[in-house]
C-alpha cells in the first residue's frame, strides 16, 4: 500500500531528521510522498532527496514550492494547498507551472499569491503567537474558507480549555 509521510513537526512533534529519511529509504519502500511541513526538512532538502532518489515525491505547502523548486528542480512535482479552498485557479496554475519546469511563471504566481494579505504567512516573526497557531489553525483556515464563500465548511473546534 503506498504510503504518505506527514511530517509536521508542530503537531506530530518530530522533526524527521535525515537517518529518519535514511530508514525510510531503506526498510520502507512503500513510502511513495511526503507532505512537508517541518522546518527541519526544508533545511536539509537537497540532502534529504539525495538520500531517497526517487522513490519519494516531496509535496511542500504552495508558499514554499517554488523555493524548493529552485533547490532541487524537478523533485518537486507538486505542492499542498489550504488556499485552494478559497478558489482553486492560482494554486492549479502554480502546480501546472512546477511540473512544466517554468520559473519563470512560477516566480510571478508567487509575487501574486504573496500581494495577497490573508495568503501571507502570520505570526512568524512573533514566536509567542506562532505557538498559538495549533490551537487557533482549523478555526482561522475555515473562517478564510467561508469568507472566500467557494466552499461551505462545518463548523469550527472549540478552542482547548473552553
Amino acid at each position: 500500500m503506498p504510503v504518505m509521510v506527514y511530517s509536521n513537526s508542530m503537531f506530530f512533534k518530530s522533526t524527521f531528521p535525515l537517518p529518519f529519511w535514511v530508514g525510510v529509504r531503506k526498510k520502507a519502500p512503500t513510502v511513495i510522498t511526503n507532505k512537508i511541513t517541518s522546518p527541519a526538512i526544508m533545511q536539509d532538502l537537497e540532502e534529504i532527496v539525495r538520500l531517497t532518489g526517487d522513490q519519494i515525491r516531496y509535496l511542500l505547502q504552495e508558499g514554499n514550492a517554488y523555493p524548493a523548486w529552485q533547490r532541487v528542480g524537478d523533485k518537486i512535482q507538486g505542492h499542498w494547498s489550504t488556499s485552494a479552498c478559497m478558489g482553486p485557479e492560482p494554486s492549479v496554475a502554480l502546480a501546472d507551472a512546477i511540473i512544466a519546469g517554468d520559473q519563470a511563471r512560477m516566480k510571478q504566481i508567487m509575487a501574486d499569491l504573496r500581494s495577497i494579505p490573508a495568503f501571507r504567512p502570520q505570526g512568524q516573526e512573533d514566536p509567542e503567537l506562532h505557538l498559538q497557531f495549533p490551537q487557533l489553525n482549523a478555526q482561522s483556515e475555515k473562517a478564510r474558507f467561508r469568507a472566500a464563500g467557494y466552499i461551505k465548511c462545518g463548523p469550527a473546534r472549540a478552542l482547548l480549555g473552553q
